[in-house]
């Protein structure tokens, strides 16, 4: 399982991230003050795994986030999986990597695109 994250908005542009997990919810990461985080594990245990952002170091400001959850789920091949079927899956999970690609993308140049809006009229020309 992948988790992928991005602030978009929203004061310096930072959020805490954490993942816990089985047993007993233990903290299997934490990320601090960053602007884009990613975080991939292989489930080893049953269970709920939880992820969390919080704002708590800023308590004037909302943020907005963007985030996207994926993962794999892998089925065993008992010898009877058609070759074409292979194939099929192969093809399905680089398209689900490219479409989150994408989304990511997406929302870097509107991030982008957004703090050039702001930033410009701090770089006006001088005048003689």
């Amino acid at each position: 399982m992948t988790v992928t994250y991005q602030v978009a908005g929203g004061g310096h542009l930072d959020i805490d991230f954490t993942m816990t997990g089985p047993p007993n919810d233990r903290v299997m990461n934490s990320q601090h003050k960053k602007d884009t985080g990613t975080y991939s594990f292989t489930a080893e245990a049953d269970g709920r795994y939880n992820y969390c952002f919080s704002n708590e170091m800023s308590t004037v400001t909302g943020k907005t986030v963007s985030f996207n959850v994926h993962g794999v789920m892998y089925v065993e091949d008992d010898g009877h999986t058609a070759p074409i079927e292979k194939e099929i899956r192969a093809l399905s999970a680089a398209l689900e990597d490219v479409k989150d690609e994408q989304e990511y993308i997406v929302v870097r140049e509107r991030l982008h695109r957004d703090s050039e809006h702001l930033l410009s009229p701090l770089y006006l020309p001088l005048r003689k």
